[in-house]
């Protein structure tokens, strides 16, 4: 594709219907990591978040189970808001858009080549930009999220410590106000570094490993 239509390709993707719902629910589950474990007792996260393998369009790998977030050996993901369209995986609903799929591995070779010369034939073709320009705008909405969730786990901390240095006492805190108001938030901690890692498996999925997948996943803050 020529620049100009790679342009228009991807402004056509980030403003159609499914992009932004995606885009929604992302933005709703990541919001919802807080009240999963503020003032909950839940033990701390052993697992990502379903959603997020299915937001890139992974699954189940082998036997895998995903119901160890019920009791407290997975992330909670599933006990979130999240509906069977959240999960909607990634890749094919761009390519329900009219995307092409892209070219299958080329794999033919020429009589006597080399071994270098037939390693180099079978080479997948380069990602498409607009496919990593794509991914880097969700991971840039991605990491926005994060960063919003992590700020106002801390802000909530702050106060319910607060409120017990004043007086106030709060339900679920311990004496001085700090030992459950921090483990709530570490477990908030928890879960988005287990969430970007899942993220990062799913990004190598899609576009492999390499300066493209670097790019993308920088755009996601380690908390």
């Amino acid at each position: 594709l020529t620049a100009s239509l790679t342009s228009l390709l991807l402004s056509s993707l980030l403003t159609s219907p499914p992009y932004l719902a995606l885009l929604s629910s992302m933005r709703r589950n990541v919001r919802s990591i807080a009240g999963m474990y503020r003032l909950t007792n839940r033990p701390g996260p052993r697992g990502p978040s379903g959603w997020v393998r299915g937001m890139l369009g992974g699954g189940k790998e082998g036997g895998e189970e995903e119901e160890g977030g019920k009791e407290g050996g997975g992330g909670y993901g599933e006990l979130t808001n999240a509906t069977a369209d959240d999960n909607k995986p990634f890749l094919p609903s761009i390519l329900s858009l009219g995307v092409p799929p892209p070219p299958p591995l080329h794999t033919t070779t020429t009589p006597n080549s080399s071994p270098q010369q037939q390693q180099q034939q079978q080479r997948p073709p380069h990602n498409p930009e607009w496919k990593l320009a794509l991914l880097r705008h969700l991971a840039t909405a991605y990491g926005q999220a994060v960063d919003e969730l992590v700020k106002g786990a801390e802000e909530t901390a702050r106060a319910l410590s607060s409120r017990i240095v004043n007086g106030g006492g709060g339900a679920g805190t311990a004496d001085d106000g700090s030992e459950t108001t921090t483990s709530d938030t570490e477990k908030v901690r928890m879960q988005c570094r287990m969430d970007k890692e899942e993220f990062g498996r799913g990004v190598e999925r899609v576009v492999g490993r390499g300066e493209g997948m670097r790019g993308i996943l920088d755009r996601v803050p380690d908390v």
